[in-house]
């Protein structure tokens, strides 16, 4: 397999700006590789470099969010998206056509390009002295913690789409875990052995991170105020004086990386070390003014017009300037991403109905990443994981270890976070269970590219119309090294 690491030098800004600043690229501006890793900036330009590089449109600039993935998901209506696309083969599973091989190679090879790029800045920092940084240890802890985590991210990601789930994997080989930067090629490796492999990256990226985000001093930094919205532009003590240390929800912080490792172990089948990392998730807390408050919340129902990404809620996203204007080129003309009956046909209280315009009469889209939004906070975030998930993950241990009724409890708190009365479940079994697991999931990570990884976690089809294939093929390309 072909890898080829880049880096480019990014400006950083000192102060406050907005959090697409210190991601301020300049494409034609690259960078020796001795030169960059001379002192504590470099490191940290290498570092920004990589979260521009998975804002790329062929990652989770859109593929693997509200693009591709949410094809993959049966999240969008067939009937307008056109029939010549490379979405609509998605849809139907037919991956052999030369516009979803295009799509497909791309994703691959940006992909790892960014691991590449991870790998290359590990290798330098494992062995950097401290005194480089103008936050010594703190900062180098920093640094090596987030490309970690990064790295076992990508690679959790391509393995829920070229390979088959846990539940179903075989001792085939499908993707290289790639851990040493210049190597050319890397052998494939079994679901297994790849999901190893991630969740120690993920577990060394949490000891590491655990120096920075859940320190006292800066523990506040995961208030939404400060973690997506920067303070709001005003100075004020809890601030980081460094922006490098800002928006804190747009980088893999502690608590990030803790419910990534959480989706990990789930991913994995081992539910009860899942349930234990996302309960940490769900009780973290900060002080101020004497007062303990979570870090992460659900939105207020009075904000939904003006924070349709319910971003109180996100534990980490990616910044993409131009989402918005990418989204809306695909609601003009032929094309449409109009959503299926199944999420707009909400209860009548579910406060995310309010999340979804009507277009077309009577089909609707979702306002998620719509340029006005009454908000310029967030404008830019593209969600990697949520709260919700959490308690998700929380539900599902309880359920499927013998604590039905507390299960169900935890399920019907994001439904009555979201607006829903609680008690109307009616949970009998299993299959039930997953059935409603599911449909609030999709109402939740719309737009987030998440719904097709659950389904293939769960072995369960996603229409009872189109029998899903679950494995991406592999781009031809790559087959050939």
């Amino acid at each position: 397999m072909r890898i080829v690491g880049k880096f480019i030098m990014i400006g950083l800004l000192l102060g406050l700006a907005a959090c697409s600043d210190w991601l301020n690229v300049s494409p034609d501006d690259q960078v020796n590789e001795e030169t960059l890793f001379t002192d504590g900036d470099g490191y940290r330009n290498a570092l920004n470099g990589i979260y521009k590089d998975l804002a790329d449109f062929a990652l989770y600039g859109r593929e693997l969010t509200w693009g591709m993935n949410e094809v993959l998901g049966q999240t969008y209506h067939l009937n307008y998206i056109p029939s010549d696309h490379a979405y609509y083969y998605m849809a139907w599973s037919m991956y052999d056509n030369d516009k979803v091989e295009a799509i497909l190679s791309s994703l691959w090879e940006q992909a790892y390009n960014a691991i590449a790029n991870c790998n290359n800045l590990i290798s330098h920092i494992a062995h950097a002295d401290a005194t480089l940084f103008s936050g010594k240890d703190m900062e180098l802890n920093m640094i090596y913690g987030e490309a970690l985590a990064l790295r076992a991210f990508i690679h959790l990601d391509l393995l829920r789409l070229f390979a088959p789930a846990p539940v179903v994997a075989d001792q085939k080989k499908y993707i290289p875990y790639m851990e040493d930067y210049g190597t050319l090629f890397g052998d494939r490796e079994s679901v297994k052995d790849c999901m190893n492999k991630i969740i120690r990256d993920l577990k060394q990226a949490k000891k590491l991170l655990s120096e920075v985000d859940i320190i006292p001093e800066n523990r506040i930094w995961s208030k939404t105020y400060y973690r997506i919205e920067g303070g709001r532009g005003v100075v004020d003590d809890n601030l980081p004086r460094d922006i490098f240390y800002m928006y804190r929800g747009y980088r893999m912080n502690y608590w990030a990386t803790t419910a990534i490792l959480a989706r990990a172990y789930m991913y994995d089948g081992q539910q009860a070390l899942a349930r234990e990392q996302a309960q940490e998730v769900i009780e973290a807390t900060y002080e101020e003014n004497g007062r303990t408050y979570n870090c992460f919340s659900f939105t207020s129902p009075g904000d939904y017009g003006v924070n349709p990404k319910l971003y109180d809620g996100v534990i980490c996203g990616f910044s993409k300037s131009k989402v918005s204007e990418e989204y809306a080129n695909w609601q003009k003309g032929t094309g449409g991403l109009y959503l299926c009956s199944y999420l707009t046909g909400m209860d009548a209280e579910d406060w995310r109905k309010d999340l979804f315009r009507t277009v077309n009469w009577f089909y609707s889209i979702s306002v998620k990443y719509d340029e006005d939004n009454g908000d310029t906070y967030g404008s830019d975030l593209l969600p990697v994981i949520r709260l919700s998930e959490m308690y998700y993950i929380v539900s599902e241990y309880l359920y499927k270890n013998g604590d039905t009724e507390g299960g169900v409890q935890k399920l019907d708190e994001v439904r009555m976070e979201r607006g829903i009365a609680g008690g109307k479940l009616d949970i009998r079994s299993v299959d039930d269970f997953e059935k409603a697991l599911l449909a609030d999931m999709r109402k939740d990570f719309y737009g987030e590219g998440q719904v097709f990884y659950q389904f293939k976690r769960l072995n369960r089809e996603l229409s009872s119309n189109n029998k899903t294939e679950f494995v991406l093929p592999i781009p031809k390309i790559e087959l050939i090294y």
